[in-house]
């Protein structure tokens, strides 16, 4: 990755300034501070007046290094900033968070509290209501400019960071370090890392003795997912049953192969009797460590097109970790069904949607 040098706050603030002068069409105004002494009394950056006459007051705070935890804070002083403004006649008010570079959970996070944004990537988005003006665009995914000197967790990668979010999806009883840890089976530096890391994202709440309080499930998935995918970090092979995936599951069953269902089977495991699954079931995802004797006695044929199984050998036992039993069946946990379906192809989005909401019912943090 191309490393691009970092710009300052006021730097930042001048390009947003330019990207809305470029990107506005013709028949827009924008009246720019040139110094924010201009209009440091009345508390905006700059106004946009619209082909109405109606405006918008831009209130821009600037921040070199923006991180999820650092939101809620920013979220605030432009909330503050923004209510100062709103009895303005004519007028609405337009806050802007303004970084070299914000983040997808950062991004969330901003859309949650009604803040647009301006990375220098290319990531955009500012709205406002009168006069109707909506501008949103994607630029990089991850930090062109990353602080290399920052030796604390980066993603959700590999078998350790695997381990700890599944146990915080499937409810550990204790989220202290240690315990969190052992309940995990990662050592307690790995355990350490990967909080810190969530807690910087948001994605879960501390309290002052680092116990997690609060787990964003729904969120966690997400952000996994993003470093996590069904075909290709696990090992798959597609195959083709020609006697049909009833005849499949029947035979995992009857012979006892070891196997771990996934995906849209192990949705229907977790559906209750009264719903029906978004997607008819077209695809058998199977876990197994023992993938060639589940090809030669099935009687599973390779195949380039049209097949109707995926075969995976897990890169870890985090994603066997919690299976539960069901006719004979075994199936992958709910949390690791979600995540599978987030990365499966088809409508597996719109399928672990179906189960996030399922799993909400009983546990509100899968809302989160």
């Amino acid at each position: 990755m191309t490393r691009i040098k970092a710009q300052s706050g006021s730097s930042l603030e001048e390009a947003f300034i330019r990207f809305l002068m470029d990107t506005l069409p013709l028949s827009w105004e924008l009246e720019r501070s040139g110094s924010r002494e201009q209009h440091a009394d009345q508390g905006y950056d700059a106004v946009i007046t619209g082909p109405d006459g109606n405006q918008i007051l831009v209130v821009a705070k600037a921040s070199p290094r923006v991180t999820p935890a650092s939101i809620p804070r920013t979220a605030d002083q432009l909330r503050h900033a923004r209510e100062a403004l709103e009895d303005r006649p004519k007028a609405s008010v337009m806050t802007v968070l303004v970084s070299n570079f914000i983040s997808k959970r950062s991004r969330e996070l901003l859309e949650a509290a009604g803040i647009g944004w301006y990375d220098p990537t290319g990531n955009v988005r500012v709205e406002a209501e009168r006069p109707s003006l909506f501008i949103s665009q994607s630029g990089a995914d991850q930090d062109p400019n990353p602080d290399t000197d920052n030796r604390r967790q980066k993603s959700l990668k590999g078998p350790g960071a695997a381990r700890v979010v599944r146990a915080l999806l499937d409810g550990a009883p204790d989220t202290r370090v240690r315990p969190l840890a052992e309940y995990a089976g990662v050592g307690a530096a790995t355990s350490a890392r990967v909080l810190g890391y969530l807690a910087q994202e948001r994605l879960v709440e501390r309290d002052t003795h680092a116990t997690v309080r609060h787990v964003h499930k729904r969120s966690l998935a997400h952000a996994w997912a993003r470093d996590y995918g069904l075909t290709r970090t696990n090992h798959a092979t597609a195959v083709l049953a020609p006697r049909g995936l009833g005849w499949v599951m029947n035979q995992l069953d009857e012979q006892q192969l070891p196997h771990v269902l996934t995906g849209s089977a192990a949705l229907r495991r977790y559906l209750p009797e009264s719903a029906s699954a978004v997607a008819p079931l077209s695809l058998l995802s199977v876990y197994s460590e023992a993938v060639p004797l589940l090809q030669r006695e099935l009687q599973l044929r390779s195949a380039e097109r049209g097949a109707n199984v995926l075969l995976l050998e897990p890169f870890d036992q985090a994603v066997l970790q919690r299976a539960q039993e069901g006719s004979g069946l075994r199936y992958a946990a709910p949390s690791q069904t979600v995540v599978d379906l987030l990365t499966s192809p088809g409508r597996g989005t719109e399928e672990a949607a179906q189960l996030m909401e399922i799993l909400a019912e009983d546990d509100e943090e899968w809302a989160l």
